[in-house]
């Protein structure tokens, strides 16, 4: 069994996985963050990650069994860029530290990035070897190559705002609570989506923030109603997601997909990609993870551990 920890500016996560495969369980603790704000300074997030911990860690340990974990793994940077680096990570990573030392156990460092994608092949245990891995959340917006050695290239990214912020960005402006994806995707149930909002397209990635002004517009001026206002928001996500995911699968040949991330739990967003890469005949297999862990949470993370466990010639990275 394993323990995987996860600390992001949304959640303080905790998460046990067994040599199967499986989660037994896993507990996320929302950051609480005040109405009306766009999410948490960092030095808050990492105060309120090691005020959560042991409430999560504790949940998640009273469903071992009375086991020892035989290891832990830890998210402790966003991504696997040289660059990369997030306070409210080290939360986690102290604490799994600590951990280790004290039931010595090895400690098994990756990113939160790997977890969702980890998390996002529970559902999807065929996706194996080469496909184009798509991380929407409110801090990524990649568009990756998944080679077959398990390695990560960046082919394309978000070039102003992530898929998630401008999500929250409309959401909250709304008046809705943050983060607002949910209450964003139920809204879009009822509204319509009439492709008001611009697709900037790039060779390195696409723009959002066109879109993000535009429907400021729409709000402030009371141009359109609220559900409509965030069926165009998911709409534009989803033609930018699908004009950049052709060009990139023309150049590599690559027409598998995985999604995962907070934002590709939307249920308006996947029905729209889905509906749309099948009318356009895109030839695209788009996949998504369970909604249950598109989000931030450790889960992923775990079977990352358990899988290097099993086969300790895979590094986790």
């Amino acid at each position: 069994m394993a323990l995987g920890l996860d600390t992001s500016l949304y959640k303080t996560s905790c998460a046990l996985a067994d040599e199967h495969g499986r989660v037994v369980h896993a507990v996320s603790i929302p950051l609480p963050v005040a109405h009306g704000a766009l999410g948490l300074r960092q030095n808050d997030a990492v105060f309120l990650h090691v005020k959560q911990l042991p409430e999560a860690l504790d949940e998640a340990l009273s469903h071992a069994g009375g086991k020892m974990p035989a290891a832990i793994a830890v998210s402790a940077t966003p991504t696997n860029a040289p660059d990369s680096y997030m306070p409210a990570f080290l939360a986690g990573t102290s604490l799994a530290t600590s951990l280790g030392l004290a039931w010595n156990v090895p400690v098994l460092k990756t990113t939160h990035q790997r977890g969702h994608l980890r998390a996002a092949m529970i559902a999807n245990p065929d996706v194996q070897g080469q496909f184009l891995a798509v991380h929407l959340s409110g801090g990524t917006t990649d568009v990756l190559l998944h080679a077959e050695d398990g390695s990560l290239q960046l082919l394309a990214k978000g070039l102003d705002l992530h898929a998630g912020q401008l999500v929250d960005r409309i959401g909250v402006a709304m008046g809705l609570p943050f983060p607002a994806g949910q209450h964003m995707d139920t809204l879009a149930q009822v509204g319509r989506a009439d492709g008001r909002y611009p697709v900037s397209i790039r060779p390195q990635g696409f723009h959002l923030s066109g879109a993000e002004a535009a429907a400021l517009a729409d709000l402030n001026r009371g141009k359109a109603s609220h559900a409509d206002i965030a069926a165009n928001v998911l709409d534009v996500i989803a033609r930018s997601l699908l004009r950049m995911l052709q060009q990139v699968a023309d150049t590599t040949g690559v027409r598998d997909v995985l999604l995962f991330g907070g934002v590709a739990s939307s249920t308006w967003l996947r029905n729209r990609m889905q509906g749309r890469n099948a009318q356009r005949r895109l030839g695209l297999a788009l996949r998504f993870g369970l909604p249950e862990y598109a989000g931030d949470n450790a889960a992923g993370v775990a079977l990352l551990a358990v899988d290097k466990l099993l086969n300790d010639t895979q590094e986790v990275s």
